[in-house]
């Protein structure tokens, strides 16, 4: 009965009146004969009380769906499209209650899109020397080198009071003073590259050279050698040279790889011993060399700086 009592539910003050009227098309009392009624009058209400529980979960599931349907008509919504919301009362509340329609997509397609005017262009900024300082700051504290090097300059320039050519001179000594003993601090870094990169290229001919073979095998391993028809191809020569070279070259893979996994969890724990007890001491002793300074400012330019100093690029 909700698309017949719809446009009742609307109005709140004609709720009594659908629920007498639900009440009378969904119950039906059941007729107790004259016989039980007046030998068994217990039995007569027990019949009654029963009937009327019945009555009552019927009424009160018939309510909830008719106040459910009422609701999108309620609200003042008109995107219905069950068949039971499609009685002439409800179209007819449709009619009266319908809303503004949005604007046409084809108008919105005639405004302007958003791109970038000429002015804006032209104010882009293409270096850390034209960010303002907050956004300069921001920067810095995402351990941008570049960024913290012209935040020491303005730094100078604001302490010495002077221009930002000048400012720029006393960063180049600076950063020179910073660079200072660094070629022996970098020694173990240097040493582990080059190492690596010897071992690489002598693994060639230590596994395919048949005469570098045969040298390391006189002097080192001393193991019979095959026939020379068993050394024509240098794939033969892997085969036979590999007896003696998995085992090295197996246990140096497994090493590697268990410093590897032993130095990923070190950077999870946040420990670089040598290299960050190398870079503290640096900043140290920078900002101990020029006290003039804010010593944050300094020691977080000096420990972004490298290491070692490129001399291709100058840094």
């Amino acid at each position: 009965h909700s698309r017949c009592l719809t446009h009742e539910l609307i109005n709140p003050s004609k709720h009594r009146y659908v629920q007498h009227r639900l009440l009378f098309q969904q119950t039906k009392l059941t007729r107790i004969p004259t016989t039980v009624q007046s030998t068994c009058p217990t039995a007569a209400f027990k019949m009654i009380s029963s009937t009327a529980r019945f009555s009552t979960r019927i009424l009160g599931a018939n309510m909830s769906r008719a106040v459910a349907a009422a609701r999108p008509f309620a609200l003042g919504t008109t995107d219905v499209t069950s068949r039971s919301f499609q009685s002439p009362s409800v179209r007819r509340f449709n009619r009266k209650n319908r809303v503004k329609q949005q604007p046409a997509m084809s108008a919105l397609a005639k405004e302007p899109s958003n791109v970038p005017t000429m002015e804006m262009a032209r104010s882009v900024e293409t270096g850390f020397s034209q960010m303002d300082n907050n956004t300069l700051v921001l920067i810095a504290h995402m351990d941008n080198h570049d960024a913290r090097s012209e935040l020491l300059k303005r730094h100078i320039m604001s302490v010495d009071n002077v221009s930002y050519e000048e400012a720029g001179k006393t960063f180049d000594t600076m950063a020179a003073k910073n660079q200072e003993g660094m070629l022996l601090i970098s020694v173990p870094y240097i040493a582990g590259v080059s190492l690596g990169c010897a071992a690489a290229a002598a693994s060639f001919p230590m596994v395919f050279d048949l005469g570098t073979a045969t040298w390391f095998n006189k002097y080192y391993v001393t193991t019979e050698v095959p026939d020379a028809h068993d050394l024509e191809t240098w794939l033969e020569v892997g085969s036979w040279t590999w007896n003696w070279m998995e085992p090295p070259l197996g246990q140096i893979s497994f090493v590697l790889l268990c410093l590897q996994f032993s130095r990923a969890q070190m950077l999870n724990l946040g420990i670089r011993p040598y290299t960050s007890k190398v870079k503290q001491m640096r900043a140290a002793r920078l900002s101990s060399a020029f006290p003039q300074y804010d010593k944050k400012i300094v020691e977080d330019f000096s420990e972004t700086d490298s290491l070692f100093v490129d001399p291709f690029h100058g840094k």
